[in-house]
């Protein structure tokens, strides 16, 4: 911890928070480490105005989700600000009071109540006194670094702030122990933020800010929609909730509030496109007019001890053309219930859950239970929903039993056993097993599913994301998967009027069904690499490398039930390779643009992309993007090349909060050089989204 020089001790106690990327356009300081800092920051008569934001909760989740568009300017408070009910965050420095203003425009649609403020002198010596590192500052100021690209989070010695924020609380000095752990929960890693925010939470109870812990509570809630953590903090809400209920203080203005016995949330929204197509020597024709209409809705009613809730969502497709069609697709349609003393789960209806094996929606009924704190074992049954409608008219039914164990915030597992029937036969019959693994520096997720009918490997699919250094980020991904998943009804594909009950009930048919449906499914592997270096507070540079070879793939003549030629390739090897410079601020204040090259090789065409992206925030209501792609494709069958010209303006409007307007418009022309063939279309995309 670094100590501020005696000679500048006094009133004045900083939590200096250096961000490294804070808005764009107002940088001054160069990449690096603190004495670029305090080059930037030395002069007074440059960097003596500042912005003073109330410490709210509302604006900790603002300063938390913008973090990324932010570049080097730094956070600090005042000593005697961080234990009152109002503090103030100070947020600088600037040149001018002009330039400080221009700073308050571009943010105040997600920070509310900033104002400018002089800083004095002395003030701006403690400053500089933290970023000089002087080894006496550990008495009067915290010094961390935040590092979006790492973990969007404070590290380095967040620990310090955390033991600070316990010597308080244990001190029973809990106002400041709550402003400390508010802090953190803002600016640190997820993990550390959520269990800084329960702190807090804590911190209230005992000040007896009920309400401030609840509302802290509700939060914790939507972070952890399931899990181990979930209990416990429930079970702290309930007995809270309690407390006030049994208890009823005077009544008090509060900042926060209490969590009402029912509330609901949802997303609606409608679009419609259209598309109108033209080609060489034939009329313009239309070829796309839909209207969409989807839905997303939630609703959850608590009382002591119990949680009732439920989920509909879906979509609606209405076809504009001549003797178009209409689709309803309802995607979720649930009932779940929670005790929430012991922790013992029901949902019932139409559902969607990996852990079960099943990788479509089904309608059933799950229920879970909590053995201990780490471990949760569950069990399902019901029909799988698919949107075929030949898999539609078979009678499926599965049941399955599955096991999470969480060993820390860090490692959780899930393992699970799947058994599936069509018209009374396996159809699957699989073993999955899943792990998590994330800290600051890495995530790494698992997924294995091993079909023990087909004796084959269904999916194996490893991800991860390492951050090497803090400008060096490294993102992959390894499958191998059977395409489509292992079932016995893959026996349909190529053949969907087959009557399958008439099928079966031939002995063969029956003893070879696993194996002639394995013939249907190819197998795919692929792999891909990503590298991200930032090269400057201002660009960073993108490399892709994807890969992919599909093999076993079942011949035309198998498919369609004819003689085998031999003709038919039985794999099929694809791979890029891409690079992309992200700029910000490039052509605009508070822009990003992405200009990109891409190579795709594949087994009878090459193909080279050049691609301009850009987007455009205009104000806090309007964001503009604007898209440019020129493609050239070479076959290698005749020696023909089609080129592609696609561009589009997308403009999306967000009067207030609630309500989202979108607008898309775009062409495409394509022309293939040997046939002269030209062809043409041009898209509108309008609608809609309002949040309930």
């Amino acid at each position: 911890m670094y100590k501020t020089p005696a000679s500048i001790k006094g009133r004045w106690r900083l939590i200096a928070i250096m961000a490294l990327a804070l808005l764009p356009g107002w940088s001054r300081a160069a990449s690096g480490g603190p004495f670029d800092w305090y080059a930037s920051y030395e002069n007074y008569e440059r960097n003596h105005f500042a912005i003073e934001l109330a410490l709210t909760s509302t604006n900790f989740e603002a300063l938390k989700k913008h973090l990324n568009s932010y570049q080097y300017l730094l956070l600090y408070l005042p000593e005697q600000q961080s234990s009152r009910a109002t503090a103030q965050l100070r947020i600088g420095f600037f040149a001018s009071r002009q330039e400080t203003r221009e700073f308050i425009k571009a943010t105040s649609y997600f920070m509310a109540g900033q104002k400018v403020v002089e800083v004095a002198p002395s003030e701006h010596q403690q400053v500089l006194a933290a970023l000089r590192q002087d080894e006496q500052a550990a008495n009067n100021l915290w010094l961390f670094a935040i590092d979006n690209r790492a973990d969007k989070g404070v590290v380095g010695n967040q620990k310090q702030l955390l033991d600070q924020a316990k010597e308080n609380y244990l001190s029973r000095r809990y106002d400041l122990a709550a402003r400390q752990y508010l802090l953190l929960a803002a600016l640190a890693d997820e993990t550390t933020a959520n269990w800084a925010k329960e702190l807090a939470a804590l911190s209230y109870e005992k000040l007896g800010e009920r309400q401030q812990a609840l509302a802290l509570y509700e939060e914790l809630l939507e972070a952890y929609p399931a899990g181990n953590s979930r209990q416990r903090i429930e079970q702290r809400q309930r007995s809270l909730a309690t407390a006030a209920d049994d208890n009823p203080a005077p009544l008090r203005s509060h900042s926060g509030r209490g969590r009402s016995p029912f509330y609901s949330r949802g997303v609606f929204g409608q679009y419609y496109r259209t598309m109108e197509r033209s080609q060489s020597d034939a009329p313009d024709q239309e070829v796309l007019s839909l209207l969409s209409t989807d839905w997303d809705w939630r609703a959850t009613w608590h009382t002591q001890g119990h949680e009732l809730s439920t989920r509909i969502s879906g979509y609606h497709l209405s076809d504009q053309l001549e003797d178009g069609d209409n689709e309803l697709v309802l995607k979720r349609l649930q009932l779940n219930y929670h005790h929430t003393a012991s922790g013992l789960a029901a949902a019932l209806g139409r559902q969607r859950e990996i852990n079960t094996g099943v990788f479509t929606a089904f309608d059933g009924v799950q229920i879970s239970y909590p053995i201990t704190d780490q471990w949760r074992v569950a069990a399902s049954t019901g029909t799988p929903v698919y949107r075929s409608d030949a898999l539609e008219e078979l009678d499926h039914y599965f049941y399955s039993v599955n096991s999470e164990y969480e060993f820390n915030k860090q490692w959780q597992i899930n393992g699970y056993f799947i058994t599936q029937t069509v018209n009374s036969v396996t159809d699957r019959e699989a073993v999955g097993l899943s792990g998590r693994f994330h800290n600051p520096r890495l995530s790494a997720a698992v997924n294995l599913d091993y079909d023990t009918a087909f004796a084959e490997l269904n999916n194996l699919l490893v991800v991860g994301n390492a951050h090497v250094t803090k400008r060096l980020q490294l993102a992959m991904t390894y499958g191998q998967q059977r395409s489509p998943f292992l079932t016995a009804s893959n026996i349909l594909i190529g053949q969907a009027d087959l009557d399958l009950e008439s099928y079966l009930s031939n002995k063969e048919n029956r003893a070879n069904l696993l194996d002639d449906a394995l013939l249907r499914t190819s197998n795919n592997q692929y792999f891909s690499l990503s590298v991200t270096t930032e090269v400057n507070d201002q660009a960073r540079w993108v490399i892709d490398l994807y890969d992919s070879t599909l093999t076993d793939v079942p011949s035309a003549e198998l498919l369609l039930g004819l003689p085998e030629t031999g003709n038919s390739p039985d794999s099929y090897h694809y791979q890029s390779v891409g690079s992309r410079l992200v700029f910000n601020n490039f052509l605009w204040l508070n822009d990003s643009t992405t200009l990109g090259l891409k190579h795709t090789q594949g087994e009878t065409s090459n193909t080279t992309q050049l691609i301009f992206n850009e987007r455009l925030r205009l104000g806090s209501q309007w964001v503009v993007i604007p898209k440019l792609l020129y493609s050239e494709i070479s076959f290698d069958a005749n020696d023909d090349t089609q080129k592609l010209l696609r561009y589009s303006l997308n403009v999306t409007y967000r009067p207030w909060r609630r309500l989202e307007m979108n607008l898309e418009m775009g062409n495409e022309a394509i022309h293939t050089s040997e046939s002269n063939f030209n062809y043409g279309s041009n898209y509108i995309f309008v609608g809609y989204r309002f949040i309930l």
